[in-house]
């Protein structure tokens, strides 16, 4: 995970660990396999449990499952997730100490087409959204929530990038969508549309501009802003930057 100041956060064998400029902090020892996510203030959110599928986590399953708000000095904040690890279809962080989940009501743990959208900003709320499916793309520095959404009666259908912003959405029907879709740096989102093989992104203004890359693959992002394209036997650097 990249925290907001620069450093990397892993798990290895001693532990918990954090990297920047080239030091090496073991923050929590003895912390098992699991799964980080980037929080605020140049923290770290832990859930020791591997998402490895659509449904199939794996690891130490607690009786009330936690997610942890690790800091680089070891302190911690847990917050208990809104159902079982295995329902969650997507958890998304923003720098705000929010958390973003899609899960499946009543704990299911096999394919559910309709996930509740839940929002932690000190509890748990649902938030309505205009469609059938979702599942978070990302947070921008502002603290509005983008995502991919199905507009029809089935997830099944093709999806729309939206943003949510101070209780309204806003569509972008030209975006990006599908899993290549991933933050960048400014605050808006950028993919790969493999129709066309151009990286397609949308500002944090909502403004949307396609440039042609002649690949398709996952797309990264680097803090700096360099464009990574993970494709099968090969991870490629594409010329240029994208600006702050």
């Amino acid at each position: 995970a990249l925290a907001t100041d620069g450093a990397v956060w892993g798990i290895a064998e001693e532990g918990l660990v954090r990297s920047l400029r080239g030091e090496r902090q073991v923050v929590a020892p003895d912390v098992p396999a699991g799964w980080l996510l980037a929080g605020p203030d140049d923290s770290v959110w832990l859930m020791d449990v591997v998402w490895s599928g659509w449904s199939g986590w794996y690891g130490k399953y607690a009786d009330e499952p936690r997610i942890h708000l690790v800091r680089p000095d070891g302190s911690r904040t847990s917050v208990s997730l809104p159902g079982p690890v295995w329902s969650l279809t997507s958890l998304d962080a923003g720098a705000d100490g929010s958390l973003w989940a899609t899960i499946c009501e009543q704990g299911r743990a096999d394919y559910c087409s309709e996930p509740a959208l839940m929002r932690w900003d000190g509890q748990w709320s649902a938030i309505p959204y205009p469609g059938s499916g979702i599942a978070g793309v990302g947070v921008s520095p502002d603290g509005s929530f983008w995502a991919t959404l199905t507009r029809g009666i089935s997830s099944m259908e093709s999806s729309v990038l939206v943003r949510y912003d101070d209780g309204s959405w806003t569509q972008f029907p030209d975006g990006p969508t599908g899993s290549s879709v991933t933050p960048a740096p400014g605050g808006g989102v950028c993919g790969i549309a493999a129709s066309d093989e151009a990286l397609v992104c949308v500002s944090g203004s909502g403004e949307v501009t396609s440039t042609p890359v002649g690949v398709t693959g996952q797309l990264r992002i680097g803090l700096d802003g360099s464009l990574w394209v993970v494709a099968p036997d090969v991870v490629a650097l594409l010329p240029g930057t994208l600006p702050d």
